[in-house]
């Protein structure tokens, strides 16, 4: 039974005109419901906007970092390209030069490199990473830094796209929606059960391999687990993505990851 806004208030007063306390409660969570239903609205047009534009926007106060070039060479890499950059950092596709093998070199940004206690908290997390050994984990061959002390990890330049450009090609099929969302949960899984929370899934951190693997990147690497790293007065992630706690700068756990 489908009633217009008007007919509903009418049907909701007659039908309980003699429980004022049922009456209350009844018009209270429609508002609740109409306004969710104002969010969500908002929220599927972030999300499956044509441009995707909203999705690389990162929630955050920090400057843009400086941009390496071709030119430029790190031990043994070299930058190739710039691959993206956003509130959690930069990422670079380089060759490993000692390896002769293509790889991307994430940077983080600059004020969680500067940071004693940040730096000994991220380099534990990208231990506990490395050590997951998941087939729906990125993976990290080495944690380094530039001569000024900015640190950077090198992974795999993994084949394949992600589910960002994925979906660009249109809606997924019910049978690829669910095998990837499989192969996600079992990577978080993973992750969780060491005491690891991504905090940035979305589908651009979705790569999708010829083969049908699933693997998250940017894994953990920006923030730890506790939070004790988070500036109040920024709070990193993508916007349309958050769940409430991680968008109000409050402690979060894996629950938000699943949001």
């Amino acid at each position: 039974m489908t009633f217009e806004p008007q007919a509903r208030m009418l049907y909701l007063e007659q039908s309980s005109q003699h429980d004022p306390a049922l009456r209350n409660e009844l018009i209270a969570r429609l508002h609740s419901a109409e306004a969710a239903d104002d969010f969500f609205d908002r929220l599927s047009e972030l999300v499956f906007s044509s441009d995707f534009s909203s999705e690389d926007e990162p929630l955050t106060d920090e400057p843009q970092e400086p941009v390496l070039t071709e030119k430029d060479v790190l031990g043994h890499y070299r930058i190739v390209s710039l691959i993206g950059r956003g509130g959690m950092g930069t990422l670079y596709r380089a060759r490993d030069e000692r390896l002769d093998r293509d790889v991307a070199l994430k940077f983080l940004p600059s004020d969680l490199s500067a940071e004693k206690k940040a730096r000994d908290r991220l380099l534990s997390e990208a231990r506990a990473i490395a050590a997951l050994n998941h087939p729906n984990v990125c993976a990290i061959h080495e944690i380094a830094e530039t001569a000024d002390g900015q640190m950077f990890f090198a992974m795999p330049l993994y084949d394949g796209i992600t589910l960002k450009e994925k979906l660009r090609q249109g809606r997924l099929s019910i049978e690829e929606s669910v095998s990837i969302a499989i192969q996600i949960a079992r990577g978080l899984a993973a992750a969780h059960a060491r005491g690891i929370i991504h905090r940035d899934v979305k589908p651009g951190n979705v790569m999708l391999s010829p083969d049908g693997t699933v693997r998250l990147l940017d894994f953990g690497l920006a923030i730890p687990i506790d939070g004790s790293i988070t500036n109040s007065s920024s709070t990193r992630g993508t916007v349309a993505y958050m769940s409430p706690q991680q968008a109000r700068a409050e402690p979060i756990d894996a629950r938000s990851d699943l949001w």
